[in-house]
């Protein structure tokens, strides 16, 4: 009687560690993995969250410095002018043709105004530098719709639309 007592006992011991261990060490390590690789997936996720916030503040920043620039001109500011002044400035031959400012789909505080330039004859390097000169001068002005085509006499016929935001008029 004693013997089977005290093998019932070791049999209870030996259930109760085995429980210990499979529901306490086995399952906590498991726990602890699982836990490890949501910490490293939440550190990379807060990670981007924080790139994508000082993305969002230099942009921030750049369209806050644009707005200030766009306001502080001018109200009937045309890059005309400027185009002709830096025409001059190159001695190329240009043809310029003013479009009426037009609305901005979404924007209700700046309109578009663009003009037109056609060169009829311009070489590849005036070309590049008057472009260059444009695109990064401080009056925030953008080229689009750029047709190139040569002419016979080796030099390039070119035109293209420069276009700039202007502040709305409130009426």
């Amino acid at each position: 009687m004693k013997i089977k007592n005290r093998y019932c006992y070791w049999m209870g011991a030996f259930l109760i560690i085995v429980l210990i261990w499979q529901f306490g060490v086995v399952s906590g390590g498991r726990k602890f993995r699982e836990l490890d690789s949501k910490i490293v997936r939440k550190e990379k996720a807060l990670k981007e969250v924080r790139d994508l916030q000082s993305e969002y503040l230099r942009v921030k920043k750049t369209v806050e410095e644009m707005r200030k620039s766009l306001d502080g001109r001018r109200e009937d500011y045309t890059p005309l002018s400027f185009l002709e002044k830096l025409s001059q400035q190159l001695g190329v031959g240009y043809e310029l043709t003013y479009r009426e400012p037009r609305e901005l789909s979404g924007e209700k505080m700046y309109m578009e105004s663009s003009v037109g330039v056609e060169f009829k004859g311009i070489s590849m390097g005036e070309l590049t530098t008057y472009l260059y000169r444009v695109e990064n001068s401080s009056e925030f002005l953008r080229v689009g719709n750029l047709h190139v085509s040569p002419r016979e006499d080796g030099l390039l016929r070119v035109s293209f639309e420069v276009s700039t935001l202007i502040p709305v008029c409130e009426r």
